[in-house]
């Protein structure tokens, strides 16, 4: 992890990776400059990086490009063709180039962990060493910690649990996707295993009786049609 004083480092390395005939994806958060986000995208980043690494074949790829385009550069990418790709998300899974050694993460305290460990995973797939450099463009207390994490363990199951327990699971019912759920009795940490006993129940109940029809479900059916009567006005469909 480095933070944005290291790029012009980050872009000799990549330059070395390319001259010895490898390549590199560059991730970005959003796909075009905004007034309301600060924070890198994909086109202007590709027209500062072009002039920063000149004779390096360098292109773009975000979600909102047609499919047919998407699919033309991903083929360039994995022939070769490409050296250095600049992107979005979209890469983050289903995605299979060897060659390519180099995953570099812009802003990357703006990606969950989980998500930042999916990514990194599209380097290292071949038989050359691979590396991944996450910068990180924000001051904020806690930021280097948190993402300090994905040094420590490659384990995806264990990020993805840290990750839960710094961000918050979010709404079930509402937008949120960060912060404390809003259980009146439960803990999502202390009582996972007692959670995961009563939603072994409720498919149980389910898979028997999927319109709460019986008697023994009367009252539960009623208990659960007033709680969502209730909760209607945040959901978010």
């Amino acid at each position: 992890m480095v933070d944005t004083g290291y790029r012009k480092k980050a872009y000799d390395f990549i330059k070395k990776e390319v001259a010895a005939g490898r390549q590199a994806y560059v991730i970005c958060p959003m796909v075009e400059a905004s007034e309301m986000i600060e924070a890198e995208n994909v086109v202007d980043y590709t027209a500062a990086l072009k002039e920063a690494l000149p004779g390096i074949s360098i292109e773009y790829l975000h979600g909102k490009m047609k499919g047919k385009e998407k699919n033309s550069i991903m083929e360039r990418f994995a022939s070769g063709e490409i050296s250095v790709l600049v992107s979005t998300t979209v890469v983050e899974v289903g995605v299979n180039v060897p060659n390519a050694t180099v995953m570099m993460i812009e802003n990357a305290e703006r990606f969950g962990l989980a998500q930042l460990h999916q990514l990194r995973g599209r380097v290292g797939r071949g038989k050359y060493q691979s590396y991944c450099i996450l910068v990180n463009g924000s001051d904020q207390d806690g930021t280097k910690e948190r993402l300090d994490i994905l040094n420590r363990s490659n384990d995806g199951f264990f990020i993805a649990s840290e990750d839960l327990k710094l961000r918050g699971p979010g709404d079930i019912f509402g937008i949120r996707q960060s912060g404390e759920m809003e259980f009146k009795l439960g803990d999502i940490f202390t009582d996972a295993n007692l959670l995961k006993t009563v939603s072994e129940e409720v498919k149980h109940i389910f898979s028997e009786d999927p319109d709460l029809e019986k008697e023994e479900n009367t009252e539960l059916s009623r208990k659960l049609s007033e709680y969502l009567e209730k909760s209607y006005d945040r959901l978010n469909l």
